[in-house]
């Protein structure tokens, strides 16, 4: 009997990591692994922006930088100035301009006290046109700076750890009674504790939480939603008189403020020590499961994400690249300090590892040149600067390293049969060639040894000097067509992996196809040329 060649197609290939089923189970779109990759506007993957840690003007040290903030504060004359803040675990306080790095250490005003407590995180709200931060540590102060002079301690606060704007008050949690939430006077952050029109609410007293109010969330919808570790609740109402605190999981809270990030005027992500959460969908559903966001990654939140560490993970939205980016201690690169930036795409709704094994002690979204990109705080107290447009990453004494792009199938059954025996003849990959690229190509049939092929191509190619036949691509830059590579063999299923091999640029991937031949009559056709 003749058997008549098919085509496997995966386009467009937008699928993300899936490490919480086994790697011939996943989705015929997912990965298994995604490294060093970020998804194009048009759905395809390519290799991510760079991070610079070169980019302030400071030294390295040995303390941690614990929180950074984009602050934004208007003159008297009509104009608005931009600052980074960056507080350090030595409790130094740091300006920086934004555009080029300049580092400027505030001092404390002398009639002010300085924290003594060692602290682990930080919390910022720009409020009143001033930036206002909180640090855990028992008698540390809040703070609170205009933009110019020494910074101090923000008068009558109660002692909290984080803080948040909301109704034009602001709010707090207190360190020594863990269950209340503190509001200030309309308007006025140094009027609190009962005088004017501020207050306290006692947040689910006796309800079995071990830890208290850990998260306080950006207003959403008008209501303002208050975390423990393991609760969540919801206050609704305008004015004091009628506040009134709702329950809305008795499962589900935050374990880290940080990790918070408002998603447009939509939706807010959020960490608890179960997963990723939207707020939209935990607000609708309470505790049900299936709507985690980390349903995907599941597994190596479980097994990967240190929870001793989690209160500390730190997030940021950044709608250039449509994604929610979270800083993590994950165990594959350290256990000590956030070390990977996860990320989520939210169009795509897929998951991947924007860049592993880099320093991210703290995390913030940034404002420059009119898009947002993201700042990190490192484990040496140097400012970097993400979303780089460069193919390496720059260190803090100024080496660049190439950013190594890496995406692995899972084992894909062509015929949605495992029992059905293929014999496999080619694979296509389709993609938009860059002016240089170097790829290590790994097709593997079942759990047989890979077939390992070499692509290397791009304008730079000219036929009779650099062209290599059987691995480069001669063609315009600006053409998407497959490159065909002959494979050999019969299996079940097969695993396509492919790695930059080299500095030069990366290629924006957009699918692959794969030709292959059925054991038993064929229902379609086609052969890749």
């Amino acid at each position: 009997m003749s058997y008549r060649t098919q085509v496997f197609s995966m386009l467009p290939w937008v699928g993300g990591v899936n490490t919480s089923i086994d790697a011939s189970l996943i989705g015929k779109n997912q990965l298994t692994v995604a490294k060093n990759v970020i998804f194009d506007t048009r759905g395809s993957r390519r290799q991510r922006p760079a991070i610079n840690y070169d980019f302030d003007d400071a030294s390295s040290s040995t303390s941690s930088l614990l929180g950074i903030s984009d602050y934004w504060f208007g003159s008297s004359n009509g104009t608005k100035t931009q600052y980074v803040v960056g507080v350090s675990e030595n409790f130094s306080v740091y300006q920086y301009i934004p555009t080029t790095g300049a580092r400027t250490t505030l001092s404390l005003s002398s009639t002010s006290t300085q924290w003594t407590a060692a602290i682990s995180s930080v919390s910022f709200e720009t409020f009143n046109n001033k930036l206002i931060w909180a640090a855990d540590g028992t008698d540390n102060k809040v703070m609170v700076w205009s933009g110019s002079g020494s910074y101090s301690n923000l008068s009558n606060a109660p002692e909290g750890s984080i803080v948040r704007q909301h109704l034009g008050r602001l709010w707090m949690n207190d360190k020594n009674n863990k269950d209340r939430l503190h509001y200030s006077e309309t308007f006025d952050e140094t009027v609190w504790n009962g005088l004017g029109d501020s207050g306290a609410i006692d947040i689910g007293i006796g309800d079995g939480d071990p830890d208290g109010i850990t998260a306080i969330f950006p207003s959403f919808k008008g209501d303002l939603f208050v975390a423990k570790r393991t609760k969540l609740y919801r206050i609704k109402g305008y004015t004091p008189g009628f506040f009134e605190v709702e329950l809305v999981s008795s499962g589900i809270g935050c374990v880290s403020h940080n990790s918070i990030a408002l998603i447009d005027q939509d939706d807010m992500f959020f960490v608890s020590e179960r997963g990723v959460h939207s707020m939209r969908a935990t607000a609708s559903f309470g505790d049900f499961e299936a709507k985690y966001l980390s349903a995907d990654i599941q597994k190596t939140f479980n097994d990967n994400f240190v929870k001793s560490r989690l209160k500390l993970c730190q997030a940021a939205y950044i709608p250039n690249i449509n994604s929610y980016v979270l800083a993590v201690t994950d165990s594959d690169f350290s256990s000590t300090i956030n070390k990977a930036l996860w990320a989520y795409n939210i169009e795509l709704n897929a998951w991947y590892l924007f860049a592993p094994n880099i320093d991210c002690e703290s995390l913030a979204p940034v404002v420059n040149s009119n898009k947002k990109i993201f700042y990190v705080g490192s484990s040496t107290n140097r400012l970097g600067q993400g979303l780089v447009d460069s193919e390496n990453d720059t260190s803090e004494s100024g080496v660049s390293s190439a950013i190594l792009f890496n995406v692995a199938t899972g084992f894909i059954f062509p015929s949605d049969n495992p029992y059905v025996v293929c014999g496999f003849k080619k694979v296509g990959l389709v993609f938009n060639p860059t002016s240089g690229y170097n790829l290590t190509i790994r097709f593997q049939i079942d759990n047989q040894e890979e077939q390992i092929f070499t692509l290397t191509g791009g304008s730079s190619e000219v036929l009779g000097t650099s062209f290599i036949l059987g691995s480069s691509i001669l063609q315009p830059t600006s053409v998407m067509e497959p490159a065909i590579l002959s494979v050999d063999g019969y299996g079940r299923s097969f695993k396509l992996t492919i790695e930059q091999s080299a500095t030069d640029k990366n290629i924006e991937l957009q699918g692959f196809v794969v030709e292959y031949e059925q054991q038993g009559p064929a229902q379609t056709s086609g052969i890749l040329t």
